[in-house]
């Protein structure tokens, strides 16, 4: 199943049901750690998070030829 990657209003990435957040700085090499047999990341984003963010993620997935799913969330 793949990966999912949360990112919430405040821009905080979370991996799977990890509830500890993970900085920006450090999502690329967490997920390449993650990533495995997967070849496909779920992205769920809330409405409120920056775009940047979402890209940031999007980015990755293509440097490592992932599938992307993404899925957004209404506000808190």
């Amino acid at each position: 199943s793949p990966i999912k990657v949360y990112v919430d209003a405040e821009n905080t990435f979370y991996l799977n049901s990890d509830p500890k957040p993970i900085q920006i700085s450090s999502i690329d090499s967490t997920l390449k750690k993650e990533i495995g047999d997967n070849k496909a990341i779920e992205l769920l984003a809330y409405k409120d998070a920056n775009r940047a963010s979402a890209y940031e993620i999007i980015r990755i997935a293509k440097q490592n030829a992932l599938k992307v799913v993404i899925k957004t969330k209404g506000s808190k």
